[in-house]
């Protein structure tokens, strides 16, 4: 069980703090327990109710430590999608990705996804990515991105650069510092 104050990643809602145990109005009358999660980056005042036997994976923030080394090694990730060509193919190998919570393997998409975006601008940019890139590559820089800023105290916008700044980087290059 997590404690409040916790920072878990929780799904597409990304980075969410726990502020409680509680039901939803609707759901009070139920036994079971929720936890009262409310999304770290967000400027509203909505909260997501979660089950505490959800089967959706829900599970605590990396460490800073944990971040500085997936920072380090976004350059050497080796993208899978390579031949796939077919938009419900890709989509269903990024939303396999995605499903597992593994931050590397978010990074991964947005790795696969920022080399075939490299690929088409070489081709005098007349082509773009499709709407399944765009959808997968928004979301897993959402839950990346979020992650990150909260493990290394900044917000998910500077991670943003910050992450693409290190894809960019050779793999003997110095390594990133939190």
């Amino acid at each position: 069980m997590y404690t409040v104050g916790t920072y878990l990643l929780y799904r597409s809602a990304g980075v969410c703090r726990v502020e409680g145990m509680d039901a939803p109005k609707l759901a009070r009358a139920e036994k079971r327990q929720y936890y009262k999660l409310r999304p770290a980056f967000s400027t509203g005042l909505d909260y997501i109710y979660v089950p505490l036997d959800s089967p959706v994976p829900l599970r605590p923030i990396i460490s800073s430590e944990k971040a500085v080394h997936y920072l380090n090694s976004v350059a050497c990730l080796k993208p899978k999608a390579a031949g796939m060509q077919k938009t419900a193919e890709i989509s269903a190998h990024y939303q396999n990705l995605l499903s597992t919570g593994d931050p590397e393997n978010s990074l991964l998409v947005i790795k696969e996804i920022w080399e075939k975006e490299k690929g088409l601008t070489g081709t005098g940019g007349k082509r773009k990515l499709n709407q399944a890139d765009v959808k997968y590559r928004r979301l897993a820089e959402k839950l990346v991105c979020e992650e990150f800023a909260a493990a290394l105290h900044t917000d998910p916008e500077a991670m943003k650069e910050r992450l693409y700044r290190a894809m960019e980087r050779k793999a003997e290059a110095p390594a990133v510092t939190a």
